[in-house]
Parts: C-alpha cells; structure tokens; sequence
C-alpha cells in the first residue's frame, strides 16, 4: 500500500494546485467581463 501512496499524493498534490490556479483565472476572467463593455 505504500507504493500506492507514494503514487496518489503527488496526483492529489498536482490536482489541488491546478483546481487553485483554475479558480484563481477564473475569477480574473470573470472581473475582465463584468468590466467590458464589449463581454
């Protein structure tokens, strides 16, 4: 079990990190389009 481990807690790592660059764009964008006249 401890390969598994090994294994899943870089993914789980890489995956929480991607989730908050995601929600961190995300929120750019949405701060871009409700300022444009033309979104």
């Amino acid at each position: 079990m401890t390969d598994l481990k090994e294994v899943i807690e870089p993914l789980l790592a890489a995956r929480q990190q991607l989730r908050e660059t995601f929600t961190t764009l995300h929120r750019r964008v949405l701060f871009i389009v409700r300022n444009d006249m033309t979104c």
